[in-house]
């Protein structure tokens, strides 16, 4: 008996270590053409400033307008390791990517259990599976700038299955561990705001034929510190930037309106379930117009409440089939830090759901990992045979619409080095560049804000000086 139970055990082991390689060779291989891609825009200027100020720079994020210590000592550690081998860059994201995507199957796994939903391996299996493949990834996994996304999500995950690991054990290490790994991530980013949203709703919300869960005990041993802590990062942020909100300020971060909120919610539902970023322009401009009407934000809003009103009050709406709306309540938590900077930044514009692939995926790549299990588990619930072939037809759709993406990457890199490498005018006195390239649909070439050049940053940055 004891045998068959380290036997067991074993071959669970073997089995993670197999699906991690699996994952990671699946995304080495569809990733293959953007070696020569990370190293752009905003990750070059922050290399260029690495060099210049050293470890020490750390401290204050390097002049970084937010407090991100975790996420330069994470992204100046790799560049102290790699240098600007590009090959290592590849290997990196793309080992990161298939790490979130194993620990989706892993510690959802366990929660679907926790939570007695039925099939919790399959849909596990299946929802990281999306995951990983999903044509939305791809500004995560490839811009070097972006890589405290992978690391925030990363932590997010580990928080959940700490979580789990305490109800299940009641450690004190357990806490530690999951105040530690928000602070890092709150440090890295404030899309992990989102964390005690998450916690609520998986732990707290969560309502049916479940294993009894301490909610009073959660609330007070986790999430009572971990707001605490986001009162003394506000402060922090006030102290030393002088604004309650670092990065885009608290002008931009804390301006909610409802119904924005509301439209850009549909918005993200409509670009994750229907691949509605890759819908024609003309089609994709009238539903963005459709859903900022106040009708369809009134409808939204309504349909939502609705919903929250059934599974907290009638016991019959909480089925298995049902708890996956506590999944799909998560994706719009993840998604809370940066619903609002649609309209925030540029009042005029979708500036996350436009019409130029890529630009702004980055925001969804945590939440994509809620939504893809939601409905997984709505599905799975539903009519298992039938779960399979839409996982494989959304699968086959998200591959073809990710090399896309992807082939863009590859032909952004090809632009560059072009550019770069048949630049013959070093010595010239005074040199007028008339125009330059932002991207190649969607993906990063010099993009630039008109603060800097970032032709001139790229050649500096490859040892190309003129002035």
């Amino acid at each position: 008996m004891l045998y068959n139970k380290v036997n067991g055990i074993s071959e669970k082991k073997n089995f993670t270590v197999v699906l991690f390689f699996v994952y990671l060779i699946l995304a080495l291989f569809l990733y293959r053409n953007t070696i020569g891609c990370r190293l752009v825009t905003d990750a070059q200027n922050w290399l260029v400033l690495y060099d210049t100020i050293g470890w020490s720079g750390i401290i204050n994020s390097f002049g970084d307008q937010a407090l991100h210590p975790g996420y330069h000592f994470f992204f100046f550690l790799s560049y102290k390791i790699f240098g600007t081998n590009e090959v290592g860059w590849y290997l990196l994201f793309t080992s990161l990517h298939a790490l979130n995507a194993l620990l989706i199957y892993l510690v959802f796994n366990k929660y679907l259990a926790l939570i007695k939903i039925s099939d919790n391996n399959l849909i596990s299996l299946s929802a990281s599976f999306l995951f990983l493949v999903s044509p939305y990834q791809t500004e995560a996994v490839v811009w070097g700038a972006t890589i405290h996304y992978l690391l925030v999500t990363a932590a997010v995950l580990l928080t959940i299955n700490l979580v789990i690991l305490y109800i299940q054990k009641r450690k004190l290490v357990y806490i530690i561990l999951i105040l530690f790994l928000f602070c890092f991530a709150i440090l890295s980013s404030e899309l992990a705001l989102c964390i005690p949203f998450i916690i609520t709703l998986l732990f707290l919300f969560i309502k049916g034929d479940t294993t009894p869960l301490p909610k009073k005990e959660i609330f007070i041993r986790i999430l009572l510190p971990l707001l605490l802590l986001i009162s003394f990062y506000f402060v922090a942020n006030k102290l030393i930037l002088g604004s309650w909100v670092g990065h885009y300020g608290a002008s931009t971060h804390l301006k909610f309106s409802i119904g924005e909120l509301i439209s850009n919610f549909g918005k993200y539902v409509f670009k994750f379930l229907f691949f509605g970023n890759f819908f024609a322009g003309t089609l994709k401009e009238k539903f963005t117009i459709l859903t900022d009407t106040k009708y369809a934000i009134y409808l939204t809003g309504g349909i939502l409440i609705f919903f929250v009103f059934l599974y907290l009050f009638i016991k019959r709406f909480r089925t298995s089939i049902n708890k996956s709306f506590v999944l799909f309540l998560c994706f719009g938590a993840a998604l809370l830090p940066v619903l609002n900077l649609d309209t925030a930044l540029l009042p005029d514009m979708n500036l996350f759901f436009n019409t130029l692939p890529v630009e702004g995926d980055r925001l969804g790549y945590l939440a994509s990992a809620f939504i893809f299990l939601s409905l997984c588990v709505f599905l799975f619930s539903i009519y298992r045979k039938g779960a399979f072939i839409i996982v494989l037809l959304f699968s086959v759709i998200s591959v073809f619409l990710l090399n896309k993406n992807l082939t863009s990457w590859k032909n952004a890199g090809i632009i560059q080095n072009a550019l770069e490498n048949n630049f013959d005018w070093e010595d010239a006195d005074r040199l007028f560049i008339l125009n330059i390239p932002d991207n190649f649909n969607g993906a990063y070439l010099y993009r630039d804000n008109g603060s800097s050049s970032k032709f001139k940053s790229a050649l500096t940055f490859k040892g190309e000086y003129f002035n």
